[in-house]
């Protein structure tokens, strides 16, 4: 399930934090630098609730359309446990994702954007028919 910092939400720096817990995962990002990117980095659910798993690492890259066409990184993983996800999130496993990026400054954050929207545009509408 998409959680508050899911970009289809926009983005808000107030949804931006500097480590993910087990108390703000489901309202807060995290953003991290890497050599040719920056990542915001959040954490999605797959169970009936958020308590049940899996959970999803969604790692989001930063290119120059990142406002227009964000796109899931290869770093995006998916865990059994919760703490696994969070420690992954945050860069505390030693994984490859951990080794090669550093939390990002804000300077570097996402530039903030409001939620996406849609409109469904009916092509054969029915129309009531004419009384004569």
């Amino acid at each position: 399930m998409c959680t508050a910092p899911h970009p289809v939400y926009g983005i808000s720096h107030v949804r931006i934090t500097d480590k993910l817990t087990r108390e703000n995962w489901l309202q807060k990002a995290v953003v991290r630098q890497g050599p040719t990117s920056i990542y915001y980095t959040y954490i999605l659910y797959a169970g009936a609730t958020p308590e049940e798993g899996p959970w999803m690492v969604e790692v989001n890259g930063n290119d120059v359309n990142w406002e227009y066409f964000p796109r899931i990184d290869d770093f995006s993983r998916e865990f059994a446990d919760l703490d696994d996800a969070l420690r992954y999130a945050n860069a505390e496993d030693g994984s490859f994702f951990a080794e090669s990026t550093v939390p990002a400054e804000r300077l570097y954050w996402p530039q903030e954007r409001p939620p996406e929207s849609h409109t469904v545009i009916d092509f054969n509408p029915r129309r009531p028919k004419k009384n004569e």
